[in-house]
């Protein structure tokens, strides 16, 4: 369904970073280390090559996302301003040093909107607002800005879809907890769907390349898109999701590292529902810096 591909939406944008600050300037992304490519290996097949970053010294200009290119451009702080690919555009704006909005375009037309809202100096609140049959195909909305994390996506698309006919704008809320420079639990209400979603996750001591990444990237899979990378400066090693009614997600995160930072990392999902537990085929993603 249309509302179901729009929701990979969160590829791009998803995560949590900061230290009781947030970035040390949001929307301005210059990691220590640089990925160059990215592979990734699923459902027992052979690995392949799913994103390939370009960088002109320290700014990144551009992700090939198997062939789609998004191209991101700055504004005079060398904060992120847009990101385009085709027809399809995200606009970012800024309140001071903070990112208050980004706006989501298709062939001219509102597709979406992401509010923010800060406690202090982090991310306390975002509110994103979904216009149904827009976006649709977009690799740019497909990989926006790694600020809400693959889990939730999944689970995201699972309560639009039912909607998907009614022609509604999809809102969904999502109220950030953080611990230190990490998001610990993010609660999600949504007008398409009467349950309260509730994430939790650990960290790692090891270090997210994707800090302060509000682009994002890998739409490959639904389930296992986007991780709290972005927004939190560790690496997580599970998430946990609970909607009630004896039914549960977790998410177990494996890695292999070269100076705190990852070399690969594979990720299992357990569902739980009231009568039985299904186990996710594992999903490996090698980076290359």
């Amino acid at each position: 369904m249309k509302i179901a591909k729009i929701i990979a939406v969160a590829a791009l944008a998803c995560t949590t970073a900061f230290a009781l600050t947030s970035c040390t300037k949001e929307g301005a992304y210059n990691p220590k280390k640089k990925i160059s490519k990215i592979y990734v290996t699923k459902y027992g097949n052979s690995e392949q090559l799913s994103e390939t970053w370009t960088w002109d010294k320290k700014t990144l200009t551009s992700i090939n996302m198997e062939g789609s290119i998004i191209n991101l451009s700055y504004d005079k702080n060398n904060r992120l301003s847009s990101a385009t690919s085709g027809t399809s555009s995200m606009t970012y704006e800024y309140d001071g040093k903070f990112l208050s909005k980004i706006t989501c375009t298709e062939d001219g037309e509102l597709a979406g909107t992401y509010t923010f809202t800060h406690d202090g100096k982090t991310i306390s609140h975002i509110k994103m607002e979904i216009v149904d049959g827009l976006f649709s195909n977009s690799p740019v909305y497909a990989a926006t800005m790694r600020m809400i994390p693959a889990e939730i996506t999944q689970t995201m698309q699972e309560c639009a879809a039912q909607n998907a006919i009614k022609g509604i704008v999809i809102t969904y809320d999502y109220d950030l907890t953080w611990e230190k420079n990490n998001v610990t639990q993010i609660v999600m209400k949504s007008n398409a769907d009467s349950h309260t979603y509730t994430f939790t996750y650990t960290y790692s001591e090891y270090l997210s390349p994707f800090r302060c990444s509000f682009f994002g990237s890998d739409v490959i899979d639904n389930l296992c898109a986007n991780c709290p990378f972005g927004l939190s400066k560790n690496l997580p090693v599970s998430c946990h999701v609970d909607w009630g009614e004896s039914t549960h997600r977790d998410i177990e995160y494996t890695y292999t590292y070269t100076d705190k930072y990852p070399l690969t990392e594979t990720r299992n999902v357990i569902t739980t529902m009231p009568n039985n537990s299904e186990l996710s085929n594992p999903i490996t993603y090698r980076y290359e810096y």
